[in-house]
């Protein structure tokens, strides 16, 4: 960072976690896409400022603090220190910009909402079936019952067991689409605001689409009965202006933001997930899931709280060791490796360590 000098926290773990840094600036026998996790680069970030190397510059921009981080050397440099003090300046000004974006519905969250629909709509009478009525952002109802907690899912419909046999029946699934900066990890809020919403229908597939979803999550959903996909994107209505747009997410460093079409078209990776990814290596898949997911949906239901994005760490990681070891007593677990300590399935001391550390940095973006 010595040679920037001054960064926000997302452009540090899209430059870091996402683009192959490390291969292409340190060691090119590293895969470009083996990259640090958001996690330990928090970890790190703490040590940095802990020993000087790493300093917060935080500002109020039109009533939020947006911070930036400043490279203690670059500032110590004879004759750098006005040229990082303005970038710093510069960098939290765009990042605001951003912020401003991400945190309206309309240009952000819905957005990706909206591509989902699109691309399931595509699919409908093929190897997807939806109710009349059902909207994207503001699905009230699964099977004809109310949803519970949360009041609305983000898109619901029913997987055709055998596309070309509509007599071998369906698999109901419901969507809640996560259209933020951060990755999610097992017990992050955007995991379990799915899963709480759809823990009182043990009958309903739980599917989880994000920006971008670790692949210890991966793991933790094929334990509990869920399924999920990364769009590796983040959307924003062509609303706002896309020389604007272009030149914030440019200078951050935010390669994956994306504006979308107006119309909104399918998004080809997800059709492929919705109509291939699913029927891999067959179609029992979706009922191993559905099977799963209504034994662990119970417990799941008694640690809705944990859908809470307000809740503190303290609180999260107590309700998240118990969850986690309720499943285990109950012979739940498969795959393991995604707890807060040793799970049956698998190497998982170093996930368990991963997952019980101070928590990793939440950058904003929408949902």
């Amino acid at each position: 960072m010595s040679s920037i000098g001054a960064a926000v926290w997302p452009e540090i773990e899209s430059l870091l976690a996402e683009q192959g840094w490390v291969h292409y600036n340190l060691d090119s026998d590293i895969p470009p896409n083996r990259n640090p996790d958001p996690i330990h680069l928090s970890i790190a970030r703490s040590r940095l400022v802990e020993t000087g190397v790493l300093e917060e510059s935080s500002a109020v921009l039109n009533g939020r603090p947006v911070s930036v981080w400043l490279d203690s050397r670059a500032l110590a440099s004879r004759g750098r220190k006005t040229q990082v003090i303005r970038l710093a300046s510069s960098k939290r000004r765009l990042y605001r910009r951003f912020l401003g974006w991400s945190g309206y519905n309309r240009l952000c969250g819905s957005v990706a909402e909206a591509i989902v629909a699109a691309t399931v709509e595509s699919l409908r009478g093929t190897c997807i079936w939806i109710s009349p009525g059902t909207t994207a952002g503001d699905v009230k109802q699964l099977l004809g019952r109310p949803v519970e907690i949360g009041r609305s899912l983000d898109y619901a419909g029913h997987w055709a067991l055998s596309p070309d046999d509509p007599a071998a029946g369906v698999v109901p699934f419901a969507v809640e689409v996560k259209n933020t900066r951060s990755t999610v990890y097992p017990r992050d809020y955007e995991v379990w605001d799915l899963l709480a919403k759809i823990s009182t229908f043990p009958d309903v597939l739980p599917v989880l689409i994000a920006r971008r979803i670790h692949p210890i999550t991966f793991r933790f959903l094929k334990d509990v009965g869920g399924l999920g996909t990364s769009m590796r994107r983040q959307w924003f209505s062509p609303r706002i202006s896309s020389s604007e747009f272009s030149e914030v997410v440019s200078k951050l460093s935010l390669a994956d933001c994306r504006q979308t079409t107006d119309p909104i078209e399918p998004f080809a990776p997800l059709t492929r997930f919705f109509s291939e990814t699913v029927y891999t290596p067959s179609p029992s898949l979706l009922l191993e899931q559905l099977t799963k997911w209504s034994r662990t949906a119970p417990f799941v239901r008694r640690y809705s709280d944990l859908r809470d994005d307000g809740l503190d760490p303290k609180t999260r990681r107590r309700l998240w060791f118990s969850f986690s070891q309720e499943l285990e007593e109950e012979g739940l677990i498969e795959r393991g490796g995604w707890g807060p300590r040793s799970l049956r399935g698998g190497s998982s001391k170093r996930a368990g360590l991963l997952l019980v550390s101070s928590g990793h940095s939440r950058s904003s973006g929408c949902s």
